[in-house]
């Protein structure tokens, strides 16, 4: 699967940019419903998942991690 992503071209591009405006995510968390809930809220804001989610055990806690990509303007 191919995307191109933009990059911000300054410094306080990145400042001004809010997770709505991001073409690219890294959606993070322990393994329960509230992370589910955070994909959900992605896939309904139009982003796609993007991969395979990972999963790893730190500290005896179970952390997951979802990629998502949006391919349309905001």
């Amino acid at each position: 699967m191919s995307h191109r992503l933009s990059r911000p071209t300054r410094r306080t591009d990145i400042a001004e940019t809010t997770e709505a405006d991001l073409e690219y995510r890294l959606l993070t968390g322990t393994d329960d419903r509230a992370f589910c809930e955070r994909v959900s809220e992605a896939l309904g804001q139009g982003y796609q998942l993007y991969g395979s989610p990972s999963i790893a055990v730190r500290d005896g806690v179970v952390v997951t991690a979802q990629a998502v990509v949006r391919t349309d303007a905001p």
